[in-house]
């Protein structure tokens, strides 16, 4: 259903740009402009899902590499386009940092207040990623 609204909304959008000579000065930046973010967005789209068939292992079922896998399901990528994406969904997957608050693992905070309580602040220490007690 969603792939259906999806190829019926792109299909009258495709209709009415068909014929730019039609419109004005003024609209086609606009319209450039519109279908730029288009682009971005599309693109977002692709690695998002790109990332999920990866995390799935479905480029490994079919017996590709990540990047032959994104060319054969979006054969209209430019190769770049589809080695982008796949490199970006394969760097999406990875968990590079440690979430926001939660203690460094080799130089823990010295406090002994509750987190929060007495005003940690991750990175400000004299070495980085130290948490430091503004607290008493």
């Amino acid at each position: 259903m969603l792939l259906a609204g999806l190829a019926d909304s792109l299909d009258r959008s495709t209709t009415a740009l068909a014929s730019p000579a039609l419109l004005q000065e003024s609209e086609l930046g606009d319209v450039l402009g519109a279908l730029d973010g288009v682009a971005a967005r599309t693109h977002a789209l692709l690695v998002a899902v790109a990332r999920e068939g990866l995390a799935r292992g479905l480029h490994q079922e079919a017996g590709f590499s990540d990047v032959d896998w994104v060319r054969l399901v979006c054969p209209g990528l430019a190769s770049r386009t589809a080695i982008e994406i796949a490199m970006v969904a394969r760097a999406a997957q990875q968990r590079v940092h440690a979430l926001w608050g939660t203690p460094s693992r080799t130089r823990p905070c010295r406090c002994t207040a509750p987190p929060r309580s007495c005003g940690h602040s991750r990175g400000s220490g004299p070495r980085s990623g130290e948490r430091v007690c503004r607290g008493d």
